[in-house]
């Protein structure tokens, strides 16, 4: 960064001692060119500004990135742990708290200790019906934002009980609950993401996508070769496989790595072992490995698929942080002394410009 700098400071002193040295010696021979001299240089003074403005604004947004990101990351590693009670004090009724947290502040409020079931049943019902909506708008064309998803889990609840007290029992156990399985079980994990910020519907769209569209190729090819659902496992991964490829290659554009599809395939060992997934020692039953259960469980190889998209996720942010943090990264420096370089010669020619107009 200092020697881009200095270059920086370098050519700029350079281009103004020509210059001064150039126009005072035409001045001195041509008192009538001073005029014009002058507003070259009110020009080069205006120029100079909107350098500086645009400079501040790279600053600014620079700044903007780096907090953004930080505030996206805070919270991925949470270190507070869940702890069981039986009752829970109310938040109040101010503006900070969540509408549909509102209680009488310090009351007690009974925890119902709502079950996985409860919880996943609530948060698919919750995301299916905004996923409805947003379709339909979109259907409308209709682009305004919507609502955050506490919104969508405040009207789920009002359709819990009429009653404030019900309803704030179920509301205050469903977090709780929430909090408690977002540890293990995927679904909890991106919906408590959602009501802290750190993630959006799409998210949790996007993450279930991944099992149908690999689902959909299967079925396909189970077609084609006339497999009758029993696909063997060699071709099923060679599928995976094909499918994580850049889209430059035919995939999907998820690209993934050796190493990661491997550990995704020893998935498959985990449901032999399991033996309600349908997978054999050389065959699948592709229609039960992609299937969800009555409890709302997925096979140790589809619940694979959707940690890695949420990893990979989690990788992409701390990249991002990563980079822009970096204050000091080369690439910004040479960038903002080449941009401020390339301004000063396009300076330098208006001025010569000028100054031969007027010779």
């Amino acid at each position: 960064m200092r020697n881009d700098t200095e270059m920086c400071v370098c050519v700029w002193v350079c281009a103004c001692v020509c210059v001064f040295v150039c126009a005072h010696a035409r001045m001195r021979a041509n008192p009538s060119m001073q005029a014009s001299l002058k507003l070259a240089l009110m020009n080069l003074r205006v120029n100079l500004d909107e350098m500086q403005r645009k400079h501040e604004e790279l600053v600014c947004k620079y700044e903007e990135t780096r907090v953004k990101l930080i505030e996206v990351m805070k919270g991925f590693e949470d270190t507070g742990e869940w702890e069981e009670k039986d009752y829970f004090k109310g938040l109040g009724e101010t503006a900070d708290i969540q509408e549909v947290l509102h209680f009488m502040e310090g009351a007690n409020i009974k925890n119902k200790h709502l079950t996985l079931g409860q919880v996943e049943k609530a948060v698919k019902s919750i995301l299916a019906k905004r996923k409805k909506e947003e379709e339909a708008a979109i259907a409308k064309g209709l682009t305004a934002e919507r609502p955050d998803i506490w919104t969508d889990l405040n009207k789920y609840a009002h359709g819990i009980s009429k009653s404030n007290v019900a309803r704030a029992e179920w509301a205050y156990s469903f977090y709780d609950s929430l909090k408690r399985f977002s540890k293990e079980h995927l679904l909890c994990r991106v919906f408590y993401q959602m009501l802290q910020g750190r993630a959006c519907p799409a998210v949790y769209y996007d993450m279930i996508a991944i099992p149908d569209l690999i689902f959909e190729k299967a079925m396909i090819k189970d077609k084609e070769q006339r497999l009758n659902g029993r696909m063997p496992r060699k071709i099923l991964e060679n599928l995976v496989h094909n499918f994580f490829k850049p889209a430059v290659n035919g995939g999907s554009g998820h690209a993934k790595e050796k190493i990661i599809l491997e550990e995704l395939f020893r998935r498959l060992k985990n449901d032999e072992i399991a033996g309600t997934w349908g997978v054999k020692p050389k065959e699948v039953e592709i229609k039960r490995l992609f299937m969800e259960s009555k409890e709302g469980e997925r096979s140790h190889f589809v619940t694979g698929l959707m940690e890695q998209f949420l990893d990979d996720r989690s990788l992409y942010l701390m990249d991002l942080l990563l980079y822009v943090q970096r204050r000091q990264h080369p690439n910004v420096q040479v960038f903002l002394c080449r941009c401020m370089c390339t301004r000063i010669v396009d300076f330098c020619i208006e001025l010569t410009f000028c100054w031969i107009i007027c010779a």
